[in-house]
């Protein structure tokens, strides 16, 4: 029969662990000292958090890359969306110019006018960093300009623009539009 302490009582319980004092074990040499249980956990403990500090140094790595090409990625598409909308001014700017053209002929007054508001235009434009390309003179280069026609020339213009039919733009390192140009040929 099992006794039983009174309930009043406190139950104390000893617990020791006795492994070290083991004598020799198979494949340890004499006088060596096996690890105890609480020096086995404490090297798992150590271990299992070296892998969850590698694992979140990992993650973090990976969080800011994506971080990194999402911040990219909406630059870019900010700078598309912006280059569309610039884009669309330059014909704005090209019909204001057909219709200065139109006016000086007819009146003067309003040709000034509608040149004050192209130049409005376009310094608004420059404000937002479109430049134009500069081509008449210049030897002709196809990244930035397209030939429409080639015309005669002497030996001296020969490969360099002569007229420029359309002015072409550029915003910051994108052509937002070619110039359309008349390319000298000897």
């Amino acid at each position: 029969m099992t006794r039983k302490p009174p309930d009043d009582t406190p139950v104390r319980i000893q617990v020791v662990d006795r492994r070290h004092r083991a004598e020799e074990v198979e494949g340890a040499g004499a006088g060596e000292r096996l690890p105890t249980f609480l020096e086995q956990l404490k090297a798992r403990t150590e271990a299992a958090e070296k892998k969850a500090s590698d694992a979140m140094t990992r993650a973090e790595a990976e969080i800011d890359a994506v971080r990194e090409r999402l911040q990219r990625d909406l630059e870019r598409r900010v700078m598309q969306g912006k280059a569309g909308l610039l884009t669309s001014m330059l014909e704005v700017i090209d019909n204001l110019d057909r219709a200065a053209r139109h006016a000086e002929a007819t009146s003067t007054a309003m040709g000034e006018g509608l040149d004050l508001v192209r130049q409005q235009m376009l310094a608004i434009l420059k404000t937002e960093g479109v430049e134009p390309i500069e081509t008449l003179g210049a030897a002709y280069d196809p990244h930035v300009a397209e030939a429409v026609v080639t015309v005669g020339v002497g030996p001296e213009s020969d490969g360099l623009v002569v007229e420029e039919i359309q002015r072409g733009y550029r915003y910051g390192e994108t052509i937002l539009r070619h110039a359309r140009v008349k390319v000298g040929r000897a």
